[in-house]
């Protein structure tokens, strides 16, 4: 029987699991000699090297308890803070919140931020609208359409 390649080695691997025992008997048998070649065993060698470096990162010393330090304490959480209960949400209720949203926007503190906010708006729009260069030839007086004059009054006389 002849030994597989290292590529039909990978392949039977990923087709049939890393346990040779679970494999067809020919294959298994030809995978067998293919370790015990030169190139098998460097392979052999190679992966064995690779799963020692893997699980090292796998799962190191005190990882169980620190987990269990940290689900715990999650655990805890409703504890520490418990929610909040959410009021009837019926008519009467919404009524009484918006009682509460008057109260705050008409407290002292909520009328002085909104004259403060009034003044800002109305400043700003002062010097923005004094930017704006003034030209006599493009303006239009519209005061002579919507206001009479005095000469209007005197019609009779003339």
């Amino acid at each position: 029987m002849k030994p597989m390649t290292i590529e039909e080695f990978e392949l039977a691997r990923v087709a049939h699991g890393t346990d040779m025992a679970n494999w067809p008997t020919d294959v298994a048998d030809r995978a067998r000699l293919f370790l015990k070649t030169d190139e098998g065993a460097a392979f052999a060698a190679s992966e064995l090297a690779l799963d020692a470096r893997l699980a090292a990162f796998a799962d190191p010393p005190g990882t169980q308890a620190r987990a269990d330090v940290f689900l715990g304490r999650l655990l805890d959480v409703p504890v520490q803070h418990m929610p909040v209960q959410q009021a009837n949400s019926g008519f009467l209720s919404a009524l009484a919140g918006l009682y509460q949203d008057f109260r705050t926007l008409f407290s002292p503190l909520g009328l002085a931020s909104q004259g403060v906010a009034y003044a800002l708006v109305l400043v700003v729009g002062v010097f923005v609208g004094l930017q704006q260069p003034y030209d006599e030839e493009s303006s239009v007086d519209l005061s002579s359409t919507l206001f009479s004059s005095s000469a209007d009054f005197y019609l009779e006389d003339q």
